[in-house]
């Protein structure tokens, strides 16, 4: 008999995308095999969410905690990246305070690297990082005060990535990408690929 299990999940901002559809297919699919599951996220907007977020009455699902919300997205349009870290850091120390109630022994970490590094300093939690895309290749660098600024994110984003216990990824592509981004990594195995689910819904006149 497969032995069921208590899973975390950390997502800064728990909106509409397509991030946030494959956490919420995996951690629904983790349910529904019998696995307990608690997901933790800086924002969640009740009016404007996937469906499979909320109870029939539209209230959140008590699976999902939302804490650091007034933590803020930007500054006057800045700083994206350092208030994306600090939200993933608060979310990390409260899912670890949580972990005596919640008992949780594995959790599944996307877009923002930090809270791998952190749950490993601070616990025993097993840890996979899911990576949609290696942010050190995505952030513009056409000036020295953009390079100096991103250079210490992109230390971080590295080494904390290596922490993992586990690294996935969302397709060969971006397997490719990710060993690009850490070249001067030596014995840094390819990720495995893991695709994000597709759920076809026929109508009575397709089928």
């Amino acid at each position: 008999m497969e032995e069921k299990r208590v899973l975390g999940f950390i997502h800064p901002d728990l909106g509409i995308g397509g991030a946030e559809r494959l956490i919420l297919d995996a951690a629904t699919e983790l349910q529904r095999c019998g696995h307990k599951v608690h997901l933790y996220t800086a924002y969640h907007d009740l009016a404007r969410c996937f469906e499979d977020t909320l109870h029939i009455g539209g209230k959140r699902c008590d699976w999902i905690h939302v804490s650091g919300s007034w933590i803020p997205r930007h500054f006057f349009g800045f700083f994206h990246i350092f208030f994306a870290n600090l939200r993933c850091f608060w979310l990390s120390i409260v899912l670890i305070f949580s972990r005596r109630k919640t008992q949780i022994e594995l959790i599944f970490v996307d877009q923002v690297s930090l809270p791998v590094l952190i749950v490993r300093c601070l616990s025993n939690i097993r840890t996979i990082f899911y990576c949609h895309y290696p942010d050190s290749l995505l952030a513009p660098r056409n000036s020295i005060i953009r390079m100096l600024y991103r250079f210490p994110y992109d230390l971080l984003e590295k080494y904390s990535t290596l922490c993992a216990h586990k690294i996935l990824v969302n397709s060969k592509f971006t397997a490719q990408k990710f060993l690009n981004a850490f070249l001067n990594v030596e014995s840094l195995d390819c990720p495995d690929v893991l695709y994000p689910s597709v759920i076809f819904r026929f109508s009575a006149s397709v089928c």
